[in-house]
């Protein structure tokens, strides 16, 4: 499954930049406690050797603080946020539709007084509208269940797609690497992928409530459009400023 696939990648990311983490701790508290113990006996070269470790923490510590973040952040997102987004898409589209049903409670005295003159009335109008709508309302479970059908089809072929092409892409772009400690490559990379995972998930699963807003489109049903978009991307871009500040957390070269 392609989607456990990512969520192994993103799991990866995770754990790789807690064990750093970790791994920075111990060793910060391991140095802390051989100084102390050095500058007991020998306060001279302690001092000295101090002041070095300090130079060379604050020009290496910027860039890792900043890669753990980015690495923490889309991994959070691959492990995380896109294994939701169907379930996100399939709650939000019905959500939508008891939205409908309620309009179409109390739309329907207007309904039954539009049918009485179906043929169009100067006052009353004409049923042909109404009908579509409660037709719409009536299809609209069955329609998002295909639709969630559907995009499970599509985000299965389209992501084995992707993943195929990008890794002979990558492997291309890696005989022209000259990042000398491949930081700047991976997170690059890794961001680019996600981005287009990202896009093509949300693509996939968006046939949730496209099927059911465009498909009366081919009777001559009008055409409706719901939240569903919008409602995701805030909850991508709420994750991504909770993410941003579990990351301000990780050791920096003012914490040692």
């Amino acid at each position: 499954d392609p989607i456990f696939a990512l969520v192994s990648v993103g799991n990866g990311l995770v754990t790789m930049v807690e064990q750093i983490w970790i791994s920075i701790l111990a060793t910060v508290a391991v140095l802390g406690g051989v100084g102390g113990v050095v500058s007991f006996f020998f306060p001279g070269p302690a001092i000295v050797a101090g002041l070095v470790a300090m130079l060379i923490v604050s020009l290496i510590m910027p860039l890792i603080t900043i890669w753990m973040g980015v690495n923490l952040v889309l991994g959070s997102v691959l492990s995380y946020y896109v294994p939701l987004i169907p379930f996100f898409l399939f709650t939000f589209g019905a959500i939508t539709w008891f939205a409908v049903v309620l309009e179409a409670i109390l739309a329907a005295p207007l309904v039954a007084l539009g049918i009485t003159h179906p043929e169009g009335h100067d006052f009353l109008g004409k049923a042909e509208q109404s009908v579509m709508l409660l037709a719409s309302v009536f299809l609209r479970p069955m329609l998002m269940i295909f639709g969630l059908i559907f995009g499970i089809i599509l985000s299965y072929v389209a992501l084995s797609v992707f993943n195929r092409g990008f890794a002979i892409a990558v492997q291309f772009l890696t005989e022209y690497n000259g990042d000398i400690f491949s930081i700047v490559y991976q997170l690059a990379m890794m961001a680019i992928y996600t981005a287009a995972i990202l896009a093509i998930v949300n693509r996939s699963f968006a046939m949730i409530y496209e099927v059911p807003n465009k498909v009366l489109r081919w009777i001559g049903g009008p055409q409706e459009s719901g939240h569903e978009e919008s409602m995701l991307q805030s909850i991508r871009g709420q994750h991504d400023r909770d993410i941003g500040q579990v990351g301000q957390l990780a050791p920096n070269n003012q914490t040692i």
